[in-house]
């Protein structure tokens, strides 16, 4: 958990690119099944969409539907997911 938040929250070379969100969206539905809170708490680097350029907004957002259409995920994730995208 805390290797990839560190990841996530400070390569930004490597995680803001489609590999990265990918990556980050796998873990994140991954984690969702064992542990909800702490999945819902990894997802937020990709609820920050609006503050990057409209191509990584665009990547960041298909990563966030995504999870939102994975099989039963926690109610802790389907908020954070569903509230930043307004949904």
């Amino acid at each position: 958990r805390a290797l990839i938040l560190v990841f996530a929250m400070s390569n930004q070379r490597h995680f803001h690119t489609k590999a990265g969100y990918e990556f980050l969206e796998k873990m994140v539905i991954k984690l969702d099944k064992s542990n909800p809170q702490t999945a819902a708490r990894l997802v937020m680097p990709l609820t920050h969409w609006r503050r990057y350029q409209e191509s990584l907004q665009s990547l960041m957002k298909t990563s966030l539907e995504n999870i939102l259409k994975a099989d039963d995920i926690s109610n802790d994730l389907f908020e954070m997911v569903s509230k930043s995208l307004e949904v």
